[in-house]
């Protein structure tokens, strides 16, 4: 069987508009040209939001995502969320071109069926089919020893309890 893209056009709410917007604007101005493109999975693109109980789900593609500052983002977020209240949290997960193109069973998969391209070029579209298979399934969950090691290493170098919060909850979804 082959994965059908999870959304197949967006449907933003008007309640949400403005704030995709800003945190367009927003992330590509502190990060000037090194995103690619953005994504949004979730209820806020599929039209089905909930104000002040839905939060918003981003995916950032780049070419190298250690250029962009996670304290740098979670400024951006904080400023965000004071801004619009509507919106009870903002997870962002930020990964590279080559990850979406030469993992097509993990972040392609990610890219292409579970996400909607909100900025720039949908690499997804360069993603080929993907197709429910015992592989499909391993390549899901190949790297979670190696990405448990890297959210230690976020944790124990985190500046504060904030930061620290931020890398639990977003990654605990994971």
């Amino acid at each position: 069987m082959i994965l059908e893209k999870v959304i197949n056009r967006i449907v933003i709410q008007s309640e949400y508009k403005d704030f995709v917007d800003k945190y367009i604007d927003n992330i590509l101005t502190e990060f000037k040209g090194k995103i690619h493109s953005i994504y949004m999975c979730g209820s806020i693109p599929k039209g089905t939001a909930k104000p002040f109980k839905s939060d918003a789900d981003f995916t950032i593609v780049c070419v190298n995502p250690k250029d962009i500052d996670y304290e740098r983002l979670s400024n951006i977020k904080d400023r965000l969320l004071e801004e619009y209240p509507v919106v009870t949290k903002i997870d962002t997960i930020i990964c590279s071109i080559d990850d979406v193109l030469s993992k097509p069973n993990e972040w392609g998969f990610w890219v292409k069926i579970i996400c909607v391209c909100i900025y720039g070029h949908d690499v997804g579209e360069q993603v080929p089919p993907i197709i429910i298979s015992p592989e499909f399934i391993l390549d899901l969950n190949t790297e979670t020893k190696e990405e448990v090691n890297r959210i230690h290493s976020l944790l124990s170098n985190a500046s504060d309890i904030t930061m620290k919060t931020r890398y639990i909850k977003g990654y605990s979804k994971q």
